[in-house]
């Protein structure tokens, strides 16, 4: 059943078809509480490691940029809205360059830190996290270099590293104290 709804998210992810998603509320009706917990879980974890993948490429975008190898992405509006398209826009709108510096002056900043359950990561998690990146870094950096046993290994770290954080509690058994917070 758990690999039935993960099959059938795929599926509805490429054609978001009405059947497939019927498909899939059948199944999930049928299955147990602990099944679903799994697929949840299995979700979850898919969506974090997007996610540092996603990082990642943005990052490797970013420094090929900075290198000169590629022309910095538009957006949907042709936009690349660095700073030097905003005061671009600023000054075509019709202001000028002391009204734009003198509102400028007067913004106030104040930055907020806040920790949000649903936001919270064990550390053990982000270090494995931060293991994942370091192979994506050494990857892009040493493509060229890996020969085929060392690519297997890399590979094989990267098999190692997602099986850790599968096998880590998301959760404490014992709560944490401030001091541990």
């Amino acid at each position: 059943n758990v690999k039935s709804i993960i099959t059938l998210s795929d599926e509805y992810a490429k054609c978001h078809s009405a059947e497939v998603l019927a498909k899939i509320i059948e199944v999930v009706d049928k299955v147990s509480l602990d099944e679903i917990k799994i697929v949840a879980r299995i979700l979850s974890e898919l969506l974090a490691q997007i996610n540092i993948a996603e990082r990642h490429h943005r990052y490797r975008r970013w420094a090929m940029y900075k290198r000169a190898e590629i022309p910095i992405l538009k957006f949907s509006d042709g936009e690349n809205h660095q700073a030097s398209d905003c005061f671009r826009m600023l000054l075509d709108r019709g202001f000028t360059p002391t009204k734009i510096r003198e509102s400028l002056c007067k913004q106030n900043l104040e930055l907020v830190f806040t920790a949000h359950p649903t936001q919270s990561i064990r550390r053990s998690v982000l270090k494995k996290f931060k293991q994942l990146d370091a192979g994506l870094e050494q990857k892009d950096n040493q493509d060229g270099m890996l020969t085929p046993l060392m690519r297997e290994r890399l590979f094989m770290k990267f098999q190692q590293t997602l099986l850790a954080i599968w096998r880590t509690n998301n959760m404490r058994k014992v709560k944490p104290t401030p001091e541990d917070e």
